[in-house]
């Protein structure tokens, strides 16, 4: 398709306006297409996770992987899933991420389970 694309501009672009006439016809092209159905997105985004984790070794847990999904599974205003609107989502590092705020979660919580246990924090609070 790049090279298509390369053709085209080498052969319609002599001058801005025509650029921008062919980036306009460009762009309802890629309108045209089908999207692909958010079903096949989200089981797609769940393959490559598990994938990911496989290929290193299980280094996170199932629970841990599933609730990473379940964030960057959600449905955006737009439409699109939460991970598709990043303009960087590499898994790794995403993963990697949410696991250090996960820990950083599961302390605080712990700590306030603890105090409550000793009556030092109101639970209703």
């Amino acid at each position: 398709m790049r090279a298509n694309l390369h053709q085209l501009i080498a052969e319609h672009c002599h001058d801005v306006h025509d650029l921008e006439t062919l980036l306009d016809k460009i762009e309802q092209i890629i309108a045209s297409q089908p999207k692909v159905p958010l079903n096949v997105r989200i089981s797609e985004l769940k393959r490559d996770v598990f994938a990911w984790n496989h290929k290193n070794k299980e280094k996170y847990s199932t629970e841990m992987l599933t609730s990473f999904l379940n964030l960057w599974c959600r449905i955006e205003k737009n439409g699109n899933l939460k991970a598709e609107n990043e303009k960087n989502f590499k898994i790794g590092g995403r993963l990697a991420t949410f696991a250090r705020m996960n820990k950083q979660f599961e302390k605080k919580s712990s700590i306030n389970q603890f105090r409550q246990h000793l009556g030092t924090i109101d639970p209703l609070r």
